[in-house]
């Protein structure tokens, strides 16, 4: 989605440890943007529970993968939050 594409892309939202999206920023995070990280992150569960029906895998166990998957494909200057009490932090 391009709306989310771009707040990524200015450190507004950013992948998260659980193979969600989170907002690192909620001063700068619209309606709109809040409503479409919603719709994102519950196709995300849909996706990942599927998984988890095929392989036997715990959905969390799904999730974290493709978080690691997330986190290695994001681009330079993104945000991305590695661990429950974690900062958010910017990818070299």
């Amino acid at each position: 989605d391009p709306v989310i594409e771009q707040a990524k892309a200015q450190g507004i939202v950013g992948e998260q440890f659980d193979g969600y999206l989170g907002i690192a920023n909620a001063g700068q995070a619209s309606a709109e943007l809040k409503r479409k990280i919603s719709e994102t992150n519950a196709g995300r569960l849909a996706e990942y529970t599927r998984i988890s029906q095929k392989t036997g895998d715990p959905v969390s166990t799904v999730a974290a993968a493709m978080a690691e998957k997330l986190f290695a494909n994001a681009q330079s200057g993104e945000v991305l939050k590695p661990g429950p009490t974690d900062a958010w932090t910017k990818k070299p």
